[in-house]
């Protein structure tokens, strides 16, 4: 079951980290009147801050383990889902718009990198030689980044076409800290 559990983590996280694709720049361009190509920098924030975040990874993994640094990670992502339409008390200003991405980045390396090897190490205790472990983890990882990757841009243009931008960063930072919470509760 633990399995699922991680399988379901990869799909929100890719979820909540793709899910603003088709709108930010729209949001850009019209509460703070960015250009396009200005706008465009934006979406290279979360990748800076993913990269970022890994050269501290081990070091985080070591110490406080896989799966309390994946709830770190989802947390983390709950968080800068809300500050990417920064909504009362968090001023809004493009500063917030970009701690929200960095929250994001930050928060979806620990979710996918421990978790890969969480998901190796639960693989292998149903009783599966190690090498079968690896690829069958590495598969449904490819598997659950594809389905995120897929329904994110979906989620994310459905919620802000017929809600708003705001209410679209609003449902999602709720869905990820009901996940963030039911992994955790889950662990303990």
């Amino acid at each position: 079951r633990f399995i699922l559990v991680i399988f379901a983590s990869f799909i929100f996280g890719m979820i909540s980290m793709t899910f603003y694709d088709p709108c930010l720049t729209y949001h850009l361009n019209n509460n703070y009147e960015m250009s396009i190509s200005k706008a465009s920098l934006f979406f290279v924030v979360p990748i800076i801050s993913y990269f970022l975040i890994l050269q501290i990874l081990n070091f985080l993994s070591n110490n406080i383990g896989h799966y309390c640094l994946m709830s770190i990670g989802l947390f983390f992502i709950s968080i800068g889902c809300y500050c990417t339409y920064p909504v009362p008390p968090i001023p809004k200003s493009l500063l917030s718009v970009i701690f929200g991405l960095m929250f994001i980045g930050i928060g979806g390396a620990p979710i996918f990198v421990p978790g890969l090897l969480a998901l190796s190490k639960a693989v292998k205790e149903s009783k599966i030689d190690e090498k079968t472990a690896n690829d069958i983890s590495s598969a449904m990882n490819n598997l659950s980044v594809s389905i995120g990757d897929l329904l994110g841009p979906i989620l994310g243009g459905f919620l802000a076409t017929n809600f708003g931008f705001k209410y679209c960063c609003l449902f999602i930072s709720l869905i990820m800290f009901k996940f963030f919470a039911f992994f955790f509760i889950y662990l303990i």
